[in-house]
């Protein structure tokens, strides 16, 4: 496939946080989520997302997110680009644009050539390669 690991993140705990999150959310949205199924059904999603939030926090799942790329030259050395694109997907987020993540606001250019850094113009292809300033 020609695709290069560029990064691994490893997310225990953060998932566990993000699944209380989804079920206070579900809570307080129940009323709504029964009509639109049953209440088996919200019984079941309440004990899984509990269920699975316990098991993130005290026991040993974990969430991989591995980032690939066909040009190593595409990303820059940290993960700072994410943090400066972030204020970008929220706003298209608050929009309810149709579809946020079809256009990937996280990922890199599709424009990315060994040739040519777009996310850092300024840095040439071999930026990785020359040897660091102290």
């Amino acid at each position: 496939s020609g695709l290069i690991v560029t990064d691994v993140e490893v997310l225990r705990l953060h998932y566990a946080k993000t699944l209380e999150h989804w079920r206070r959310r579900f809570a307080a949205n129940r009323e709504k989520a029964c009509a639109l199924t049953d209440e088996r059904f919200c019984r079941i999603w309440e004990f899984y997302l509990a269920a699975c939030a316990c098991e993130f926090k005290f026991g040993g799942l974990a969430v991989f997110q591995i980032q690939m790329a066909k040009d190593i030259a595409c990303l820059p050395l940290t993960r700072h680009y994410l943090s400066t694109r972030e204020p970008r997907f929220r706003q298209r987020e608050t929009a309810k644009s149709p579809r946020p993540w079809a256009r990937g606001p996280l990922s890199a250019p599709s424009s990315c050539s060994t040739k040519t850094n777009t996310m850092y113009p300024h840095r040439s292809p071999d930026y990785r390669r020359s040897p660091r300033k102290r």
